[in-house]
């Protein structure tokens, strides 16, 4: 494990660690151990948060991070969550907790000193790892040996664990994304038996999980299995349609934005639906329609560079690889060319109108509307014309629009 853990002894987790085990116990837990395990370290390059438990209650824990000067935010005091802030980095520390009830939404919860409890409370034995200060591992779950076999099996019955959050069932589908071949079949029959309970979930919560999902390496087998068993249906109504999000997935290798996800897995959706299953974010909820108002485009053949000037880059990108998708299921055609097409979107400059109003007024057209008629024209045939950027073609192209809007006028 040589290197494995460098990270623990950086400056912004070791100054956490000093502070906290001068009064206390402090390891790092969850995915900042198991990704590194992994070989993807985390902080402030990685790809995941680094994330403590300690002994210690949430003053204890605050007294010992003022006295070493280290910031810190009362996230979530009542469950003994604090943020501490070093070097504008957010560490998130929590008491050792055990469950006193819970409602499959949210828990009350009584602190302890006790490890083995902390960990039995937890999802999956994968996220219930901890690593001390001199790079120790402690597994109460068998965690490591899971990992390893790419597996993701709950802790415990995976009915008590569903129960206690139901959030935890499309949490299993998106770990078992990302570490599993396939789904262990004990979690996913407790999943499925308890899908009822997602509607206990805020919208937000849901789409979380969801927009985490997919970009999972295996995260079209993740829906492939959940559309049948009405998981899908229980979280948004709208038809899903998990083969083309399998083709999109695909195509793309795996580089599925939320709102490509939105578009491939529900294309029928309506902004109405999806605001109404998830609450995303209007930037989101704009991109998706975007991206398949752009797709079309791109099927019927648009030059990219048409498509990188009305909609940017990253829509762009997505509207290649949702038409490679549903061209694929029609016939299949036209693979190398979506990649090339997808390439170009990633490389080409996005095209800038070449003519201002400012220009307009120059040549003596007088401020107003007029002004705004003869750009919309000249933007139409600059467009048709390929994105000229030469001053011969620029001005006969201007000229045009001038004369027709004489015409008009």
């Amino acid at each position: 494990m040589t290197g494995m853990f460098d990270w623990i002894n950086t400056p912004g987790p070791a100054r956490i660690v000093t502070a906290l085990n001068a009064v206390g116990e402090v390891r790092f837990v969850g995915g900042c151990v198991r990704d590194s395990l992994l070989g993807l370290p985390p902080g402030k390059a990685g790809r995941t948060d680094i994330d403590l438990a300690t002994t210690l209650e949430p003053p204890a824990m605050m007294a010992a991070l003022d006295a070493a000067g280290i910031s810190f935010v009362p996230t979530g005091i009542d469950h003994g969550t604090v943020t501490a802030i070093i070097d504008h980095i957010p560490y998130e520390i929590t008491s050792l907790r055990a469950d006193v009830s819970t409602d499959g939404r949210r828990a009350t919860v009584a602190f302890t000193t006790d490890w083995a409890q902390d960990a039995a409370r937890r999802d999956f034995t994968l996220n219930a790892l901890y690593l001390d200060a001199q790079g120790k591992i402690y597994d109460f779950a068998d965690g490591q040996a899971d990992l390893k076999a790419g597996r993701v099996r709950f802790i415990g019955d995976p009915v008590d664990r569903i129960r206690e959050d139901y959030l935890r069932i499309l949490r299993f589908l998106r770990f078992s994304a990302r570490f599993s071949a396939d789904l262990d079949p004990d979690g996913w029959a407790a999943c499925q038996s308890h899908q009822a309970g997602l509607g206990q979930l805020s919208k937000e919560r849901i789409w979380q999980e969801v927009a985490k999902t997919f970009a999972a390496p295996r995260a079209p087998l993740a829906f492939h299995r959940a559309a049948p068993a009405g998981v899908l249906a229980a979280i948004c109504p709208a038809s899903s349609d998990p083969a083309l999000f399998a083709r999109v997935h695909r195509a793309s290798g795996g580089a599925v934005s939320a709102p490509l996800g939105v578009a491939s897995l529900w294309p029928g959706a309506d902004r109405a639906a999806l605001q109404t299953a998830f609450k995303p974010s209007k930037a989101i909820l704009d991109q998706a329609g975007w991206v398949g108002e752009a797709a079309a485009t791109v099927r019927n053949g648009a030059d990219i560079r048409a498509v990188l000037y009305h909609h940017g880059r990253a829509v762009s990108a997505d509207a290649v690889w949702l038409a490679a998708g549903l061209a694929a299921t029609e016939n299949g055609q036209g693979g190398q060319d979506f990649a090339r097409r997808a390439q170009a979107a990633q490389a080409e400059d996005i095209p800038v109108l070449p003519l201002k109003g400012a220009d307009l007024v120059a040549r003596g057209i007088s401020p107003g509307p007029e002004i705004g008629r003869i750009m919309k024209k000249f933007e139409g045939a600059w467009i048709a014309a390929g994105f000229p950027a030469d001053a011969p073609t620029l001005e006969r192209l201007i000229n045009a629009a001038l004369d027709d809007a004489s015409f008009e006028s």
